[in-house]
C-alpha cells in the first residue's frame, strides 16, 4: 500500500526476527475507507429490513386482494398487480443482500490494506540497508515498495564470481576454492563451487558466467558486497619436480660458449 512512513523500529545492522514489527505506515486513510465500507453494509442492511416491512406489508395486501378477487370486489387486472408488487420486493430484497456481499468483499480488502500497514521483517537476520526515513511517503503501484535489505545467516555466505569463457569448461561444483579480499590483504579464505550459472554477460565482447560459491563466515570477518579475488583448484599434483622459471628463460651469451 502508499502512504507515509509513521514509525521505525529497526535500523542499519539491527538484529530481527521473522514476524517482528520493523516499520508502520499512517494507517488513517486507510482506516477511513474501513469505516466508510462498515457503513454502507449498515445502511445496506437497514434498506434490507425496511424492505422486509414492505414486503410484508405487499403480501397482505395481496391477500386483501385474493379476498376482493373471490367475491367479485376487486378486478384480476388488480390481483396481479398486487402479486407482481411482492415478486418485485423479494427480487429488490435478493438483489441487495448480494450487493452486500459484495460490500462485505471491500471491508475485507479495506482491513487488509490497514493490516499491510504494518511492515514485518519476513526472515531472521540483519538489517544490512534502510531505503525510507520517518515521514517519507512511499508509493506503490506496479513494484512494492522497499524498506530495508535484510541479509540471512551471515556465517554461510554465498560468494558470485564471473569466470572468462576460455576457463569455464574447467569448472565444476564441488570445487574447492581460495580467494583474498583488500580488507584482510592476503589472508586466504576458502570456499567451495556450488554452481556453475549459464547466464552468462558479454561486456566488451569478453564473455564470462557467474560460479556460486559457498562460503563458510563464522567469525564474521566477510561482509556483505566485498570484492573477492578467487582460484578455483582444478587439480593437485603430488611429488612434483619444482624449478625456478628463471632455470626454463636461460639463453647462453657468447663468454658462456
Amino acid at each position: 500500500v502508499s502512504g507515509t512512513v509513521k514509525n521505525l523500529y529497526a535500523d542499519y545492522n539491527s538484529i530481527v526476527k521473522a514476524g517482528q514489527v520493523i516499520a508502520e505506515l499512517d494507517p488513517a486513510l486507510l482506516q477511513t475507507q474501513v469505516e466508510i465500507a462498515k457503513a454502507n453494509i449498515e445502511r445496506a442492511q437497514n434498506d434490507i429490513e425496511q424492505q422486509k416491512v414492505q414486503l410484508q406489508n405487499d403480501m397482505l395486501n395481496l391477500e386483501r386482494m385474493k379476498l376482493q378477487y373471490d367475491k367479485q370486489m376487486a378486478s384480476k387486472q388488480q390481483l396481479e398487480v398486487a402479486d407482481l408488487q411482492v415478486k418485485s420486493r423479494n427480487a429488490s430484497i435478493n438483489s441487495s443482500l448480494k450487493g452486500i456481499t459484495q460490500q462485505q468483499a471491500q471491508l475485507s480488502q479495506a482491513e487488509l490494506n490497514v493490516k499491510y500497514c504494518t511492515i514485518v521483517s519476513p526472515v531472521d537476520g540483519v538489517v544490512v540497508e534502510r531505503k525510507v526515513d520517518i515521514g517519507q511517503a512511499v508509493q506503490s503501484s506496479m513494484n512494492v515498495a522497499q524498506f530495508f535489505t535484510i541479509a540471512t545467516d551471515l556465517t554461510k555466505l554465498k560468494l558470485t564470481a564471473g569466470v572468462d569463457e576460455a576457463d569455464i569448461g574447467k569448472v565444476h561444483a564441488g570445487m574447492p576454492v581460495t580467494f583474498t579480499v583488500e580488507a584482510y590483504g592476503a589472508q586466504p579464505f576458502s570456499g567451495t563451487v556450488a554452481a556453475v550459472r549459464l547466464n552468462a554477460t558479454n561486456n566488451n565482447n569478453v564473455v564470462t558466467y557467474p560460479v556460486w560459491i559457498d562460503v563458510p563466515n563464522n567469525d564474521l570477518k566477510l561482509k556483505p558486497s566485498m570484492t573477492a579475488s578467487i582460484k578455483v583448484l582444478i587439480s593437485t599434483a603430488e611429488d612434483a619436480t619444482r624449478i625456478p622459471n628463471g632455470a626454463l628463460r636461460f639463453k647462453p651469451n657468447k663468454d658462456i660458449y
